[in-house]
């Protein structure tokens, strides 16, 4: 049985330059679709949002959610931004067909969850374990690495994460896979269950 551990030296393997990994088609299909997908996506025009609560939102400052509830004007973002977000989005979706390509399972790719009217859309089930992916710079990477995202959470990745875990996985602990951008390095980084059981999503739907 594929094992989530092992994931980080098995997507290495593929690129073993004393063998050659002869790509299956349907996933070259699936990942050529997808990537379409998010070209189409990012490159469309942006239309505001109706309701700032959504579970990539959730872990946000609560003055900042009101701000944006309440229609207050928000920072621009620039043309660069946005297509930081773009080469996130294909990074994400490389990585998620080399786990497969690695002989790892890729379950619920971008399944929609609810809680109380907020939705949100995991990113994969990867080996039973549901899983963030996330592209960082190599200070952001470390953090991963270090197990040390719960200790300085600038962008409320834990209650997130957590909040997905409890809706598709409950009981069992979720994980990151994380990619530092300029080194090509990879690690998965576990989420406890304890930590978990912290970031209850309901109350913190409740409460903003």
């Amino acid at each position: 049985m594929p094992d989530i551990n092992t994931l980080v030296d098995d997507v290495y393997e593929l690129f073993n330059p004393e063998k050659t990994h002869e790509p299956n088609e349907d996933n070259l299909s699936k990942f050529a679709e997808n990537l379409k997908e998010v070209l189409r996506t990012r490159l469309s025009k942006r239309e505001p949002l109706d309701n700032p609560l959504r579970f990539s939102s959730l872990g946000k400052q609560d003055r900042q959610l009101w701000y944006m509830a309440k229609k207050y004007p928000q920072e621009d973002m620039s043309a660069k931004t946005y297509f930081k977000f773009l080469y996130g989005d294909v990074i994400e979706q490389l990585l998620l067909f080399l786990v497969e390509e690695a002989g790892h399972t890729v379950e619920h790719p971008q399944m929609e969850v609810e809680v109380d009217g907020v939705k949100g859309h995991i990113d994969a089930v990867i080996d039973g374990v549901l899983v963030d992916v996330k592209s960082a710079s190599p200070f952001g990477y470390a953090k991963f690495v270090k197990q040390e995202v719960t200790v300085n959470d600038t962008f409320g990745y834990t209650q997130q994460l957590a909040g997905y875990s409890q809706v598709v996985t409950p009981g069992k602990a979720p994980a990151w896979l994380a990619m530092d951008k300029v080194s090509g390095s990879l690690c998965v980084s576990p989420l406890s269950e304890s930590i978990v059981k912290d970031y209850p999503v309901d109350e913190r739907i409740y409460h903003l």
